[in-house]
C-alpha cells in the first residue's frame, strides 16, 4: 500500500530502512504517460544500512483454486544511488522461495534487475502459482551497500480474474 503512513504496516525491511518518497513525475502529454504505474506521486523508497537489503510487501492470499495458475505483476523500480543491482521479485512465503517469472518488460535482457541511476524501469511479466503457495509477496532486493532504490505500486492478480473483491 502506497498510501498507508506508516510503512512498517504494509513492508518488511532486512538490512534497510525504508520510507515513502515522492516519485518522479513525467511533463503531462509526454511519451512517458504510456509506460504504466510511473510518475504516480507515491513511492517506497528501500536503503540498504549494512549489507545486501530487501523490502517485501505483505502476502498476497492465493485462492486454492489459482495454484497452479497463471498470476500477472507490473511495476516499477528505480535505481537511485550506490554500486550494485535493485532486482524486482515475486516471493513464494509459504515456501521461504523466489518464484519463476516470465518477464515481458524489463531490462535489455528481459530481466527485473537494474544497476544504472537514472529513470524508473517498468517490470512486467506472468508467474505460476506453485501448488504448495499458500502467499505470495512482492519484493525489492539490493545487492549491497550503500544502496537506494524505489519501487512503485505494485499490481499482481490472476490471470483469468473475472471479478476483484474490494
Amino acid at each position: 500500500d502506497m498510501q498507508g503512513t506508516t510503512i512498517a504496516d504494509y513492508w518488511t525491511v532486512a538490512n534497510g530502512t525504508a520510507v515513502y518518497a515522492n516519485a518522479q513525475i513525467y511533463p503531462a502529454g509526454s511519451a512517458a504517460d504510456a509506460v504504466g504505474p510511473i510518475g504516480l506521486g507515491r513511492v517506497v523508497q528501500l536503503t540498504s544500512t549494512s549489507s545486501a537489503a530487501t523490502l517485501t510487501g505483505n502476502g498476497i492470499r492465493t485462492v486454492v483454486s489459482t495454484r497452479q495458475q497463471g498470476w500477472y505483476f507490473q511495476s516499477s523500480i528505480r535505481f537511485v544511488s550506490g554500486g550494485g543491482t535493485a532486482t524486482f521479485k515475486i516471493r513464494d512465503n509459504t515456501n521461504a522461495a523466489d518464484i519463476a517469472l516470465q518477464v515481458q518488460r524489463g531490462n535489455d535482457a528481459s530481466l527485473l534487475v537494474t544497476s544504472g541511476v537514472g529513470d524508473f524501469m517498468v517490470v512486467e511479466g506472468t508467474f505460476q502459482v506453485p501448488a504448495t503457495c499458500a502467499e505470495v509477496a512482492p519484493q525489492l532486493t539490493l545487492s549491497g551497500f550503500p544502496m537506494v532504490a524505489e519501487m512503485g505500486p505494485v499490481i499482481m492478480y490472476p490471470t483469468d480474474a473475472t471479478t476483484f473483491p474490494l
